[in-house]
């Protein structure tokens, strides 16, 4: 067992949460886990957090000084590392476990059984579990013997009729963003200048990882359409991703190389948003996608597809634009109405905000799990 960043302050007067991922990477769901550990209550709560290998997301739990713990894992199903984590749980004396994503929810919720802990199992994406019978029969024992929580109605929805989860054993816990004050955002001009993006250039912008899953093809594939009108355009991708190479020769082979930049993963992609003109995430599936709440915090107006809880979060032409996936030409339909009636683009961008400050909130996703930890455990 390899652990990192420990915080000695061990008060046993406050509840000890272990959070459980199994991803290492930067993503949605390892984002969610490190504001949540890093903006729960530390004068009632105390948070450790288990992984299964070292990585961006250890570094990111160490530079925040939260006591991590390495467990190695491997196989279909590992009792070892389900040994391991038990001894953990009784050692730190840990008060609830609180897990995120399929192998570990299996896990977190085994170790409650065997521990007499309270489990919460949170669920951030469709992935693969519902594909086999074992996998979904592991997601009810998870249902049945934890507090299931989905980032979504509409993932709600989406256990209950495919994996086959009584309605009743999940929550919905909406992910939430950090809302910002205007003196913590970037200079405009200086992060153009960074990033060699002219002051005359109209920038519409995506943050995800590059993966055929996010439908970046797509976006490609609307801009020889915008470029005709829109001269002075330039997109702009940020994340990695084995996709980098086939997108940009697709770009190449549209002839519409020259306005399209990659980034690649950046830890201030938060700032960058602040350069651009409009946001498009034009993926073929997903929950509840942090960049999109971000995106329009940021005050801007987002050009989205109908998929997974999107339509929970925007309201189609009042803070942003819902379009079907793979259809090339209604993204470019409605990125330049955006871009042609810029009044339009500005009021989409305020309602936008207002949205998340009212409903996606950081504080309100916090508190919900907050109250979740308390009636768990009969506070």
């Amino acid at each position: 067992m390899d652990i990192r960043a420990i915080n000695n302050t061990t008060n046993q007067e406050k509840i000890v949460i272990l959070h459980m991922i199994e991803t290492s990477g930067p993503g949605g769901a390892e984002n969610v886990l490190i504001k949540l550990v890093q903006n729960l209550d530390r004068k009632r709560f105390l948070s450790i957090v288990c992984l299964r290998k070292s990585g961006w997301l250890s570094q990111e739990l160490s530079r925040i000084e939260i006591e991590t713990h390495i467990i190695p894992e491997s196989g279909r199903f590992d009792f070892f590392f389900l040994w391991q984590l038990v001894s953990l749980i009784k050692k730190r004396k840990i008060s609830l476990i609180h897990a995120h994503e399929f192998l570990m929810n299996a896990y977190g919720t085994l170790a409650g059984l065997i521990t007499g802990h309270p489990a919460i199992t949170t669920v951030h994406g469709k992935y693969y579990y519902w594909e086999k019978w074992y996998r979904r029969a592991a997601m009810r024992l998870a249902s049945r013997y934890s507090r299931m929580i989905s980032v979504s109605q509409e993932l709600r929805l989406f256990l209950e009729k495919s994996v086959g989860i009584s309605p009743q054993r999940i929550l919905t816990i909406y992910n939430g963003i950090e809302l910002r004050r205007g003196d913590a955002l970037n200079n405009t001009a200086l992060a153009r200048s960074e990033l060699q993006i002219d002051a005359e250039s109209q920038v519409i912008g995506t943050i995800a990882n590059l993966y055929p899953v996010k439908g970046h093809t797509y976006l490609i594939r609307a801009i020889p359409k915008i470029v005709k009108q829109f001269p002075k355009v330039l997109f702009i991708f940020l994340g990695r991703g084995d996709e980098e190479q086939k997108l940009r020769q697709e770009a190449e082979e549209l002839g519409v190389g020259d306005y399209v930049r990659f980034f690649g993963f950046r830890s201030d992609a938060r700032d960058i948003l602040h350069i651009m003109d409009l946001f498009v995430l034009p993926s073929l599936s997903e929950c509840l996608p942090l960049s999109v709440l971000e995106a329009m915090e940021a005050g801007i107006a987002p050009v989205v597809t109908n998929v997974g809880g999107n339509s929970e979060v925007i309201d189609d032409s009042y803070n942003g634009y819902i379009v079907a996936p793979t259809n090339s030409e209604a993204l470019a339909e409605k990125i330049m109405i955006l871009l042609s009636n810029r009044e339009l683009a500005n009021t989409m961008g305020s309602n936008a905000k207002r949205t998340i400050a009212e409903k996606f909130s950081l504080k309100k996703m916090v508190d919900e799990y907050q109250t979740l930890y308390f009636t768990l455990l009969n506070k």
